[in-house]
């Protein structure tokens, strides 16, 4: 009785320090690239609507000035555009915090009622102005093969920024628009 009462107490925690280990090095990917999708549906907004939102989402969010979207296509309901993304990631035997710049392309599909978010081709900002950028999939599936746990915090740092970034432009695609009340 002892011992279930114990294995009881303990499986949540040994549970949770497994799942926690294993999804460190998880980022989703499609045929070798790092690709996030989000879907949403039953919006309550028209095609015209979630494209003026999805205009302000790239104003709003990530500061992009008229002439900096890649793709702005009202007729197919398409705007895009390359962003710069931080994040801090802390090396544990150091301690030492570093910033972390990586480019990625956001994309924003809408429809009546519905509209998609992806966010893809990320690419490892070089501190080096004569190196080029570097995408991330290379060292991302080098490290994962090789097991190098000393870059699990920038792998789960860069993932927890993006589903933040997903997170706000959902927050923003569905606000009322200031025509409501």
């Amino acid at each position: 009785m002892k011992t279930v009462l114990i294995l009881l107490i303990f499986l949540p925690l040994i549970t949770f320090a497994q799942k926690q280990e294993d999804t460190l090095m998880v980022l989703p990917t499609v045929e070798g690239k790092i690709f996030y999708n989000r879907i949403y549906v039953d919006s309550g907004f028209s095609k015209n609507d979630l494209f003026l939102k999805a205009r302000n989402v790239f104003q709003k969010l990530f500061h992009a000035k008229k002439g900096v979207n890649e793709h702005d296509d009202k007729e197919n309901g398409i705007i895009s555009a390359q962003v710069f993304l931080s994040f801090n990631t802390t090396r544990d035997v150091t301690n030492m915090v570093f910033q972390n710049v990586v480019k990625t392309t956001i994309t924003i599909k809408v429809k009546d009622n519905k509209y998609k978010v992806e966010v893809t081709d990320f690419y490892k900002i070089s501190s080096d102005a004569n190196m080029p950028d570097e995408p991330i999939e290379e060292t991302f599936l080098f490290d994962k093969a090789k097991d190098k746990p000393n870059w699990y915090a920038y792998y789960a740092n860069l993932n927890q920024r993006v589903l933040i970034i997903l997170d706000q432009v959902y927050a923003e695609m569905n606000q009322k628009l200031i025509t409501e009340f």
